[in-house]
């Protein structure tokens, strides 16, 4: 059923223009708000990766200096275990 559906709506929009379903879905203006998008974050990294940050060694990186709380842990081991009960 939602096979059919999704096939009706596909053959819905290419009868109800000219041109191919690709077409209807990035014009230029989506280009361009995707190019800024990927600069802005691109900028984000390289400033991080020229002043440093905060963390001096991979082990202030990786633990957190031993400084986490518990709960942000919690909540990050609770949604890789709900992760992977979803994924199997």
């Amino acid at each position: 059923m939602e096979l059919t559906l999704l096939h009706n709506q596909k053959q819905c929009i290419m009868n109800s223009t000219e041109s191919s379903v690709i077409e209807n879905f990035f014009q230029w203006p989506d280009y361009v708000v995707l190019f800024l998008m990927l600069a802005f974050s691109a900028a984000i990294g390289v400033y991080y990766a020229c002043t440093g940050g905060k963390q001096k060694s991979t082990k202030e990186y990786l633990l957190a200096d031993g400084n986490m709380h518990w709960f942000p842990v919690a909540c990050s081991l609770l949604a890789r275990y709900v992760e992977n009960v979803i994924d199997s």
